[in-house]
């Protein structure tokens, strides 16, 4: 079990109690002068991912938008929560062996596991384990205030220094049987900005891409500002503030209200703590970093709000 430090590093931006508001719109509105919003949802990295763009031709928007869609759907293959992704395979045989994996895992578990180091454990990505005794992931996703016994056994078998990387042979070990990683903090950003990455390529100026309220905005909305709505986390009808981008920006959030269950009037959510097994005490309703880096946004966010 780790021993708790001090998080010093406190060189970051932080907001209690916002979140992104996520819009809804319908797959294309018209706009005057052959301007048109062209929209499109799906169910992606555990989450609903939207990607709007503004532009003056709808058929390129569109096909950048599958295109950006595609990406997505890819990674998700790889770093998702899904029993068929090569992260799950990770889980199933690095407890036995050295496992050979793609470039891009590697990359992200790397980054992960550096932002692990930076935050002095309290970004860890092997907190698998304990997510899954609240009932926050795997097969069994009923929510539970987890038994102390349970809970220290549990404990035993998170920490990101486990987690073992061989760089000249792209290979991941876990040092501890029972070790399962997870990069539900860092793998929506990378495909948020992957997906952004395959709009720009595409010859796409103007756009958002928003998973699940964590958002990369680019360019502007025909002149405009993109506008993103800032909602209070207990009075989710109710607004804050807006916040205006004209240039590449993400904005990524971490909070107590995205999965969370009462018991005994007590609040309990899925952002933990890697050192006591419990839900983050950190007294903040909410955190959002804003910044040019969708990794390092997503990171962050959960680490600060930790």
């Amino acid at each position: 079990m780790k021993t708790k430090k001090p998080f010093r590093n406190t060189k970051l931006f932080m907001h209690s109690s916002i979140v992104i508001l996520a819009v809804i719109l319908p797959a294309c509105i018209s706009c005057s002068d052959n301007r048109s919003l062209v929209f499109k949802h799906e169910f992606l990295m555990d989450t609903v991912v939207e990607i709007t763009v503004a532009c003056r031709k709808k058929e390129p928007a569109e096909k950048a938008i599958e295109k950006a869609f595609a990406e997505i759907r890819r990674i998700d293959g790889i770093a998702g929560p899904g029993e068929d992704s090569e992260l799950s395979e990770v889980n199933k045989d690095a407890q036995r062996k050295p496992v050979t994996v793609s470039d891009e895992l590697f990359f992200v578990v790397d980054k992960a596991l550096g932002y692990g180091r930076l935050t002095e454990g309290v970004f860890d990505i092997s907190v698998t384990p304990l997510l899954e005794l609240w009932g926050f992931s795997g097969e069994n996703r009923k929510y539970s205030v987890p038994e102390t016994g349970l809970l220290s056994k549990a404990l035993k078998k998170v920490d990101y220094r486990n987690v073992v990387l061989n760089k000249d042979k792209k290979t991941i070990l876990f040092r501890k049987k029972g070790t399962k990683i997870t990069l539900g903090g860092i793998a929506k950003g990378y495909a948020v900005g992957r997906a952004m990455e395959v709009l720009k390529n595409e010859g796409i100026r103007n756009a958002i891409v928003n998973a699940g309220g964590d958002v990369q905005v680019t360019g502007d909305k025909f002149g405009k500002p993109w506008s993103i709505g800032i909602r209070h986390p207990r009075k989710p009808r109710s607004m804050l503030t807006t916040m205006e981008f004209k240039e590449d920006r993400c904005i990524f959030t971490s909070g107590d209200y995205e999965r969370y269950f009462f018991s005994g009037n007590r609040r309990y959510h899925h952002v933990l703590d890697p050192y006591t097994g419990y839900p983050a005490d950190s007294e903040c309703i909410s955190v959002t970093i804003i910044t040019g880096d969708p990794v390092a946004a997503d990171a962050l966010a959960t680490s600060v709000f930790a």
